[in-house]
């Protein structure tokens, strides 16, 4: 994998595609970059894909390390991976805690923002540490690769095969302790008074059947965001860009074209994926 160092940060990160457009794949707690692999493969056209490892996970490191963490540091860390590279206008794609990391960029740099798409995130009020750490915490005690397999099962993760593995290796290799920096900086993390003033063209993608973050959050954010549009996916739970990889990947095609191409409607014409997912519009 590819690495860039900052003054205080090494990233690692994965790449694909080689369109002009730059999304940016930020993924969740308990994860790795590597979830976002099944999305690099399956790039819509025009787009060039990076998935960075978040600090103290995969081979991304601080220094030093800080067990005690802001939304607002881990924003800052994205900056610094998106200056470095000098990726300008990304479409930015956060799951879970991802998308509450890109929704604080986006809220701190908009102009930069072309695009923000939130995938099974965190609702914009915080979430208690216990509701999102306690399902993890005794796989870490027990040091019980089984116990992780059924946990990262609950969050989307494939029940066999060689990814299968790989996403519980990561999580396994990731100090337990970081992971209780990302849920406590999720915990005291609240923009819904923000959100409003967010005119960043955002699409919401949710898995109709995510028990962890339902449905309901994404339709918080669609009564917040004034440019949002909410997509839910059949079948899916809460990692769809995983469990669905295909129409996740359809949907977002969709979203890059309509930021790309402003295109006529044509009477009679088959409606797109997106139109057909749709369940709210603002």
């Amino acid at each position: 994998m590819p690495v860039i160092v900052t003054s205080d940060l090494k990233i690692h990160y994965r790449q694909g595609g080689q369109g002009k457009q730059p999304l940016v794949f930020v993924h969740g707690n308990y994860a790795s970059s590597r979830w976002w692999v099944p999305q690099l493969e399956r790039l819509p056209e025009g787009a060039r894909g990076y998935a960075l490892d978040l600090r103290g996970v995969g081979g991304s490191r601080a220094s030093p390390p800080r067990r005690e963490l802001t939304i607002g540091d881990l924003a800052s860390d994205l900056g610094q991976f998106l200056d470095a590279l000098r990726l300008n206008d990304p479409i930015l794609v956060g799951h879970s805690l991802g998308g509450v990391i890109v929704t604080e960029y986006a809220l701190r740099r908009p102009n930069t923002t072309r695009g923000l798409v939130l995938v099974d995130t965190g609702p914009p009020n915080g979430l208690p540490l216990a509701a999102l750490a306690e399902p993890f915490a005794l796989p870490f005690k027990l040091k019980s690769r089984a116990l992780m397999q059924t946990a990262l099962r609950q969050a989307g993760a494939p029940h066999r095969g060689r990814l299968a593995k790989e996403l519980v290796d990561d999580a396994l290799a990731t100090d337990p302790d970081q992971y209780v920096a990302f849920s406590r900086a999720v915990a005291d993390w609240n923009v819904e008074a923000q959100l409003p003033r967010l005119r960043v063209p955002s699409l919401l993608v949710w898995g109709k059947g995510d028990r962890l973050l339902p449905p309901r959050i994404g339709r918080r954010y669609l009564e917040l965001l004034p440019q949002a549009r909410l997509v839910t996916l059949p079948g899916a739970g809460h990692s769809p860009h995983v469990e669905q990889p295909d129409e996740f990947a359809a949907v977002l095609g969709d979203f890059l074209t309509r930021l790309t191409a402003r295109v006529e409607r044509v009477p009679g014409k088959p409606r797109s994926l997106l139109e057909r997912l749709l369940v709210g519009r603002r």
